[in-house]
Parts: C-alpha cells; sequence; structure tokens
C-alpha cells in the first residue's frame, strides 16, 4: 500500500507523497477490490486506524452491496501488535464505515514469529504483489 522497497519512488513517506496517495486511492480501491473477492488479505505492519487503510476499506466497502460485504468475512484479516499477550489470539471482528459493518478477523499478538510460521507453511503456488492467500485457523497456532 505504500510502496516496494525495490521501487523507492513508489513509497509514501512524505506529506507530499501522502497526497499522491489520496489522488491515486479510487484506482488502488478498485485494483484491492477484485483481489479481496479472489483471496484473503492480511493486514501486517499497518494499524487499522492508519488514515490511509481505512480510507481505501471504505472506498472498497462502498462499491460493494449489503448483501455482497458478507463475502469479506474470513477474507480481511488484521494482525494487530499486542505486547501484553502471552500467545496470539484470533476472534472475529467488525469494523463500522459508515453505519455499515465489515466482518474482518483479528488477529492481536506480542510475538510475530508464530504468524511468521504459518504464512512460510502455506502450500500456494505464487506470492501476489499485494496479497497473501492465507488459511490462517485458531488451530494453526
Amino acid at each position: 500500500m505504500h510502496g516496494n522497497v525495490t521501487e523507492p519512488e513508489t513509497l509514501v513517506l512524505t506529506a507530499e507523497d501522502y497526497r499522491d496517495f489520496d489522488e491515486r486511492n479510487a484506482y488502488l480501491a478498485a485494483k484491492l477490490l477484485t483481489i479481496f473477492v479472489a483471496h484473503p488479505v492480511i493486514f501486517l505492519g499497518y494499524s487499522l486506524s492508519d488514515r490511509n487503510v481505512t480510507s481505501i476499506l471504505k472506498a472498497v466497502t462502498a462499491c460493494l452491496t449489503s448483501r455482497n460485504i458478507g463475502h469479506l468475512a474470513n477474507r480481511l484479516i488484521a494482525v494487530e501488535w499486542a505486547a501484553q499477550l502471552p500467545g496470539p489470539e484470533m476472534a472475529p471482528s467488525m469494523l463500522v464505515f459508515d453505519r455499515t459493518p465489515i466482518p474482518i478477523t483479528l488477529i492481536r499478538t506480542g510475538d510475530f514469529r508464530p504468524v511468521f510460521r504459518v504464512l512460510a507453511a502455506l502450500d500456494r503456488p505464487s506470492r501476489p504483489r499485494c496479497s497473501v492467500p492465507c488459511a490462517i485457523t485458531s488451530t494453526s497456532w
């Protein structure tokens, strides 16, 4: 979302970069919508309160009907840092944008290694640039 380290011109770092990001938001939301429908997406390293994350999620959900929003269930996964936890916790959760509830799986952990181990063990033919197909379950820990 905020660029690729191998393509430094794509990084979002300055106030001007964020303005440019906002201008590209509709394009990015449309592109992400196709990814969200085809694959689960993990938000790892991004806060769900990040203005850019919420902006894109709002734009994506604005394209969906209330019936279609249910298709996002088990497709949106957020990993959140929680230093005080002894181990990972996973639970269904909801984000609400303009009174529209969006289902999301929330993983809270003080140690990302179990998450990385699960991701590394996944059998997938290719690695998409913008998403990581995922099958994390509570039994994966």
